[in-house]
């Protein structure tokens, strides 16, 4: 029996037979707890139980349970931030923050026995996938990937990939988006201390940042208003993932929540242009991840774009707002559509060979997006009652950090002929791997 889970969002693990065959469910969300989605499953010794990842909207809900394939309860073991991994010599080994820990677990008896014993202070994780690089061969061997320098440094870059200047100073950044003006950036900055996000401007003329959310939760996804004088934003500092809007330059800094949907998770996609709707990503068991819209006016009711059998996400409004850009995997890898807006309709390919993160040019003459090779991609497009795209265009590769991390780490200028990218100071592909030997000697320390 192999265990997997279908999704990172929305849907719990599923099982099916080495032979093939349906795929069936074999745990399932709990609301209670706030569960937004199973992961990463380890089989025990009795081939019966298996402990997984279980995240949730509330920080303190996150961590290791224990499920059965005869039965589908679930139980809750201990708290952490990523996988664990199972040691015949009697140990889950996960991540609290940025330190490797041992938890006793007997696997028989299918319990936890006192205290985490921290064997490494730094070791690293890929936080938009909850997911640790490390392994453990029963008490011999350790084998895990420290932290390295997980800091972002912003740079403008022409259309050939030279750079032309630095940005502000390296942080914590894992997500940009310019303003309509151009003279503003506003960034999704990591906050180690707090196991979350935060969000930060940067004025691109004074070249000074300003925090804008301080909370003891996660905000992601920032976005600007047209008018450039709000954001929108996603946050789970009520317990669930919801919308909210700020003021910023000098308006009203009120944080005001915009929007909670019936889903435990929804993700801020886009603004569109004419104000009238907020795009959004919805999981979902039976569609995975759908695209929704939220009108601004009326009666403000929330209502489908896409929501098939495959994954739809990042949906981006073009700026004549007729059109939306996305990625989907209908043709079982991800490609970028574009589709007729605020209905769908007549649907155009516009990648070729694959493509993720999509963004249109602000005149909406150009498109751009990450192709699997981490090749920044240019396509030239015509929007009107009709939509005609040209031939992808490679213009310099931007690294595997957006890709690695589901994160938009690249604007463009309204012009399209500078690029505003986040750049890792250290590679951490290439960052080496630290062997243990004889690990649980770290335990009698």
């Amino acid at each position: 029996m192999i265990l997997f889970a279908p999704a990172l969002n929305g849907v719990g693990l599923h099982q099916v037979s080495e032979r093939g065959g349906a795929p069936t469910p074999v745990t399932s969300l709990d609301a209670a707890r706030l569960e937004e989605g199973h992961s990463f499953p380890r089989f025990l010794p009795d081939g019966r139980h298996f402990v997984f990842f279980a995240r949730s909207a509330r920080p303190e809900n996150s961590g290791i349970k224990l499920g059965s394939l005869d039965q589908p309860q679930t139980s809750f073991l201990l708290r952490a931030d990523t996988n664990a991994e199972y040691s015949a010599a009697g140990y889950l080994i996960f991540m609290r923050g940025e330190k490797i820990l041992a938890q006793r677990f007997e696997a028989e008896a299918r319990s936890i026995r006192g205290d985490p014993v921290t064997l490494a202070e730094r070791g690293n994780r890929i936080i938009a996938a909850y997911y640790s690089p490390l392994s453990v061969g029963a008490d011999k061997w350790l084998i895990y990937q420290s932290a390295g320098n997980p800091h972002t440094q912003l740079v403008w870059l022409d259309r050939n990939g030279k750079q032309l200047s630095p940005v502000g100073t390296p942080g914590y950044f894992r997500w940009l988006n310019l303003a309509p003006n151009g003279a503003q950036v506003v960034l999704e900055r990591f906050e180690p201390q707090k196991v979350g996000n935060d969000i930060w401007s940067f004025d691109l003329l004074r070249e000074t940042f300003a925090r804008l959310t301080s909370d003891a939760n996660s905000n992601l996804f920032p976005h600007w208003s047209p008018d450039g004088k709000h954001i929108f934003f996603g946050s789970n500092r009520e317990g669930f993932w919801a919308i909210w809007k700020k003021g910023v330059n000098g308006s009203d800094d009120n944080e005001e929540l915009v929007f909670k949907g019936e889903a435990r998770a929804i993700f801020l996609n886009d603004w569109s242009g004419d104000g009238k709707y907020i795009v959004y990503m919805k999981p979902d068991e039976k569609t995975a991840s759908d695209l929704w819209l939220l009108p601004l006016s009326g009666d403000r009711q929330p209502k489908p774009y896409l929501a098939t059998q495959f994954a739809e996400q990042w949906g981006k409004v073009s700026p004549d707002g007729r059109w939306l850009v996305y990625q989907s995997n209908e043709s079982d890898r991800n490609e970028i559509y574009v589709q007729s807006f605020p209905e769908p309709g007549r649907k155009v390919i516009v990648s070729k060979g694959g493509g993720l993160l999509p963004r249109w040019r602000r005149d909406g003459r150009e498109l751009y997006y990450i192709a699997p090779d981490d090749k920044l991609m240019a396509v030239s497009v015509e929007t009107g009652a009709n939509v005609a795209v040209g031939t992808p265009v490679a213009l310099f590769d931007v690294g595997s950090y957006g890709r690695r991390n589901n994160r938009y780490v690249y604007d463009v200028s309204a012009d399209g002929q500078k690029i505003l990218l986040l750049r890792p100071l250290e590679d951490a592909t290439t960052r080496p791997l630290t062997l243990v030997q004889n690990w649980t000697e770290l335990l009698k320390k």
